[in-house]
């Protein structure tokens, strides 16, 4: 999806300002337009189909990437939002689906990052029941969370989300939970958006300014062994980053080492207030759709990438053209873990592996060079050389 021009953009905020009569689930959809978000990632369920139905009336105007796991779109989101310097926002449905986002809003919370999280509930005349897939949101994240809100009347859905993204966003940033009964994205009502001016969040001095190695190795010490072939491997492969590209990482064995070369503002992404394996491919699909043309580097290790290779279909299908490295754990040696080049090559991705270290460099330039996404295996355990 290409951005909408600015004039174009004055225009549809204008139309979209009009008062109307509409459902809850368009007037969310209008004021996610209307406070500039361009790309949503989700995935759907009983309790927001409403809300799936208003997205697909608005697709023309933003990008939904459906994720594989709700995990997966949490992650996305904060990588979007790390990468552009904008509230990231994602969307789940009920019980189970909502409940997976938990760690990646704990991630969020810990590492001060502005996010709008929108979850479906259970129908407000059933709320309390036990009713099927209700879980209480608001009370299992209150203490990851700048604030929660619990809509009880969708007239209040416009307000709601502009104070939520004020709230993500200035002073210190952090998630928003809204949480939305079913009923309540299906009502009628009046769509009223007391229009202000959108302020440039304000961030951290760390989410800013480059990334040195104490702002990352000073919080994710790594508390495991890099094997120094890999660690030599790892350097290359930040050698062998742009100036202008992003890496994702998110183990501390991992942190240490790239913190060693100093990245510009937004181009090193990792969870520096609590690791959080399976971190690294989501928040890498979120930078590369926050900015296409920087090249973006998402690094793994073997136990990490398992908890949500899923994503790996997100990168076939849409063609997202990541460059995937894939480490084995320093205490297994690859035991146990899939043969990563046929697992690539299942969900459309073209797969390499480099089995020495005296190739690895000419394996990983190899995939640098191709066009779409590659996952490079760095295996050299396996093979035994």
């Amino acid at each position: 999806m290409s951005t909408i021009r600015s004039t174009d953009r004055e225009r549809l905020i204008e139309r979209l300002l009009q008062p109307d009569v509409v459902s809850g689930s368009e007037m969310l959809m209008r004021s996610l337009l209307v406070e500039g978000v361009e790309c949503v990632f989700g995935y759907p369920g009983g309790a927001v189909l409403y809300i799936y139905d208003a997205i697909h009336d608005y697709d023309h105007r933003f990008r939904h990437m459906l994720a594989r796991h709700e995990q997966g779109a949490i992650h996305a989101a904060d990588g979007y939002a790390r990468a552009s310097g904008k509230p990231g926002v994602c969307i789940a449905t009920s019980g189970p689906g909502a409940t997976n986002l938990i760690t990646g809003i704990a991630v969020a919370h810990r590492d001060r990052i502005p996010l709008v999280v929108i979850t479906g509930n259970v129908a407000l005349s059933v709320r309390g029941t036990d009713a099927f897939q209700e879980a209480d949101m608001i009370g299992m994240t209150l203490p990851i969370t700048k604030h929660s809100y619990y809509i009880t009347d969708a007239a209040d859905i416009p307000d709601t989300v502009q104070k939520a993204f004020r709230i993500a966003s200035d002073g210190q940033p952090g998630p928003v939970l809204i949480d939305i009964p079913k009923d309540v994205s299906a009502q009628r009502k009046e769509f009223r958006y007391r229009k202000q001016p959108i302020r440039t969040p304000s961030v951290p001095a760390w989410f800013t300014a480059s990334a040195s190695p104490a702002d990352v190795t000073g919080l994710e010490q790594p508390h495991r062994p890099f094997a120094g072939q890999y660690a030599d491997v790892l350097r290359m492969i930040a050698d062998t980053v742009p100036a202008n590209g992003i890496v994702t990482a998110d183990e501390g064995r991992f942190h240490a080492l790239l913190a060693r070369r100093r990245w510009p503002a937004r181009s090193l992404i990792c969870p520096v207030g609590m690791e959080a394996p399976g971190y690294s491919l989501p928040a890498a699909i979120g930078a590369k759709l926050a900015d296409p043309k920087r090249p973006v580097v998402s690094i793994n290790g073997a136990g990490g990438l398992q908890r949500n290779a899923q994503e790996l279909a997100v990168c076939a299908i849409h063609k997202i053209a990541l460059k995937i490295a894939v480490f084995p754990e320093a205490d297994a040696a690859g035991i146990g873990s899939p043969d990563f080049v046929k697992l690539a090559e299942a969900f459309g991705l073209k797969g390499l592996r480099a089995e020495r270290p005296d190739e690895a460099r000419d394996v990983w330039m190899h995939a640098m060079k191709a066009k779409g996404p590659v996952l490079v295996d760095f295996a050299f355990e396996r093979s035994g050389k």
